[in-house]
């Protein structure tokens, strides 16, 4: 008699440990396909801060200094009339309507020379306090998304919606206001070590101890000449999570730090800038980020998400950042205070983020950096040990 023959096949066993196998395999992939996508996204947003280092010093044989945030050189009373404005007082024109961000400043000198034409950097950005409404000739540059903007690891919307209002007319006088999206970015400019002022010459109630000490700040001029401290060891731009467009009741600090995203949320003081005091009247010294901290965490405030909402607006909440907090700090987010204030540099890749110095190189910075040396590279002049 034949022995008896059995189809081949798997059996149960053999198949529960192919199918183990196969899911070790996965779970020892995965992590390293992630890696390597956020190490090619890592690389793509040094290339786009590179850019940006190229464009800087071709700016600089333009015109002998780097660009500042601001109205630059324009007669604001001049075009306020031609725009049927006062010239002066109440419903005219101020410097503050022709914030322009350095980003955009640096359009021309990169290969999108086809959305810097759009931009008339001699009219007016908005009209009111900023950012009120975008004047009717910008409303299609501020909605295109640039990719030399966006950080690839930061997968926020394309468009935020909800946080800006446009004209629907070129006649500020009679035309309405409409809501609008704006294009986001990531990359924002140092304006040094403490916290932002208006300008390196403005004194905070007669006291000078935080004038702005980086390479950028409202209507700054400077030279490679000014960089006492080297291009080496001078911060000119980094990175920025960019908000995602929404509005928050009244929180305190714990609550903002406990958020999904925190470091793209900025604490408005509104009329009190005690946080950023850590003293008496009269003594604006803040010594360190625990000060703040502490300040910030004695009462709800008010939460914008201005935060990287839109590359062209020169404001400091929206495109500019300050070495006084350390990158992706979970310490405190960034604080306003009427466009004075201290913020932060942050990033979705993990450990660190991109840094641009003055002399066009892009390193990458741990999120573990010493703040003494992370606030020496923030100046320009501080003669401080950087490295």
């Amino acid at each position: 008699m034949f022995p008896r023959k059995f189809p081949s096949a798997f059996t149960l066993v053999e198949l529960l440990v192919v199918i183990a196998i196969i899911g070790i395999l996965i779970g020892l992939l995965l992590p390293a396909v992630q890696s390597a996508r956020e190490a090619a996204r890592r690389m793509q947003c040094s290339n786009n801060l590179k850019q940006f280092g190229i464009a800087l010093h071709n700016y600089h044989s333009a015109y002998d200094c780097f660009p500042g945030m601001g109205s630059g050189g324009v007669d604001i009373s001049k075009v306020s009339v031609a725009m049927g404005l006062p010239a002066t007082g109440t419903g005219a024109l101020t410097a503050t309507n022709f914030m322009y961000s350095v980003q955009s400043r640096l359009l021309p000198y990169t290969e999108l020379t086809q959305v810097a034409d759009l931009i008339d950097f001699n009219r007016p950005l908005s009209y009111g306090s900023m950012p009120t409404a975008f004047l009717y000739h910008v409303r299609d540059t501020i909605k295109t998304p640039l990719p030399i903007m966006r950080c690839p690891s930061d997968a926020q919307k394309k468009l935020i919606p909800g946080i800006y209002k446009q004209y629907d007319g070129d006649d500020v006088t009679s035309a309405g206001t409409v809501d609008c999206e704006v294009a986001p970015g990531n990359y924002v400019v140092c304006t040094g070590s403490g916290i932002m002022r208006i300008s390196a010459t403005t004194q905070w109630d007669g006291e000078k101890k935080f004038e702005t000490n980086g390479l950028f700040h409202y209507f700054s001029c400077y030279n490679i000449g000014a960089i006492n401290d080297g291009t080496s060891n001078t911060m000119a731009m980094s990175e920025a999570q960019a908000s995602d467009g929404e509005t928050y009741p009244n929180m305190a600090l714990a609550d903002v730090l406990n958020m999904k995203m925190e470091r793209t949320l900025t604490i408005n003081l509104g009329g009190s800038r005690v946080p950023l005091t850590g003293g008496s009247t009269g003594d604006y010294l803040v010594a360190d980020q625990e000060t703040v901290a502490t300040g910030l965490g004695a009462s709800p405030y008010s939460i914008s998400s201005y935060r990287g909402a839109s590359w062209i607006i020169g404001a400091p909440f929206a495109t500019s950042y300050g070495a006084f907090i350390t990158p992706n700090s979970k310490k405190i987010p960034s604080v306003n205070w009427m466009n004075h204030g201290i913020y932060s540099s942050s990033s979705f890749h993990p450990g660190g983020l991109n840094v641009l110095f003055a002399d066009g190189s892009v390193r990458f910075t741990p999120d573990t950096i010493k703040s003494e040396i992370w606030r020496a590279n923030g100046t320009i002049a501080g003669s401080e040990t950087s490295n």
